[in-house]
């Protein structure tokens, strides 16, 4: 979706007359979000400083993701919002892909500070020559730099101009053949091709833009696939063949609130209280008012040692579900 088709649907939401069933303070984020997303970095989109750490983007996309992912608004009534929160979640999801990636994200930022424009420019523009190079003075039929064994800059930069079209010449020709892997239905290997046509162009914003389209259901079938598996292992009593196969299941899947609360309970078990305290509270804020997923974050923290917090989760999931013993026990003690 163009930048002006954006517009146009943006016009449309914010004059549309029909009920719709999301709060009017998200329909003017959707809008003003929407409005500058064509204009936006990735670091902005997901609110995170161009240093910011691996987990900050994981964060940084879990909060987008919890907003603005479709799912989350399933059945109800969104009228012209639901083709601009797609827009906005397909973007999210690049944006992620992107700067988890450390070459991705390298190579990303490197064209954020080029200038003049986002493109290589033609020989002549990038060697920064207004017009042919000047003959160096010879001797003996060759170049006196050639003769102390230097290379002319000018050829540098031109061999620098000859690999970078060899690279944007390589890069088209996997984002062709992911357009073939589309046409044929392999969302996971067409996904692939163009992380590899970005890898050796990061500057075209074709290879962004096909990225966004496809990532979301490409991650979609993956998650199915890796949650698939990790609860084959789950079935033969291998935890950490398990966690690994669920841990890439949620990363592909940051809104599955369940997926979120397995994991929860499966790293509680292990001892890793501090990804188990940070995969309970994905699970509460995507459904608060589910009782179980507050009485194991609220058993987290009392193994953490935060008794405050731990009471206050105990104490919702005990009103939630007041038929719950284990929490009447646990808050006994507390």
């Amino acid at each position: 979706m163009s930048g002006d088709v954006i517009e146009q649907v943006d016009e449309n939401a914010e004059q549309s007359s029909a009920p719709i069933d999301i709060p009017e303070a998200l329909q003017a984020r959707i809008r003003n979000l929407a409005r500058n997303l064509p204009d936006m970095t990735y670091h902005e989109l997901l609110g995170v400083h161009v240093q910011a750490r691996p987990d900050d983007v994981r964060r940084g996309f879990f909060e987008m993701s919890k907003t603005f992912h479709p799912d989350r608004y399933f059945k109800r009534e969104l009228g012209p919002y639901q083709p601009l929160l797609h827009e906005i979640y397909k973007r999210v999801v690049a944006a992620h892909e992107v700067l988890r990636d450390e070459k991705l994200r390298a190579d990303y930022e490197r064209t954020l500070k080029e200038k003049p424009s986002f493109r290589i420019g033609p020989p002549r523009n990038l060697l920064g020559l207004p017009g042919a190079p000047k003959k160096p003075k010879t001797e003996g039929g060759r170049s006196l730099r050639e003769r102390a064994g230097l290379r002319s800059k000018h050829t540098i930069l031109k061999d620098l101009q000859q690999r970078l079209e060899s690279s944007r010449h390589k890069g088209r020709r996997h984002f062709e053949d992911a357009k073939q892997e589309l046409e044929s239905g392999d969302l996971i290997r067409a996904a692939s091709l163009i992380r590899l046509a970005l890898a050796f162009d990061p500057r075209e914003p074709e290879y962004h833009q096909a990225m966004a389209e496809i990532l979301p259901q490409a991650n979609a079938e993956q998650a199915e696939t890796a949650r698939a598996k990790g609860e084959m292992l789950l079935g033969r009593d291998d935890i950490e063949g398990a966690l690994e196969f669920l841990e890439q299941a949620i990363q592909l899947s940051p809104t599955d609130a369940a997926l979120a609360h397995e994991l929860a309970g499966l790293q509680l078990g292990r001892g890793e209280l501090d990804r188990a305290s940070e995969l309970a509270r994905m699970a509460v804020e995507l459904d608060e008012k589910n009782a179980a997923y507050r009485k194991t974050l609220g058993l987290i923290l009392k193994e953490q040692g935060d008794l405050t917090e731990a009471r206050k989760e105990l104490t919702r999931a005990w009103e939630l579900d007041p038929m719950d013993r284990d929490v009447k026990k646990a808050l006994s003690v507390l």
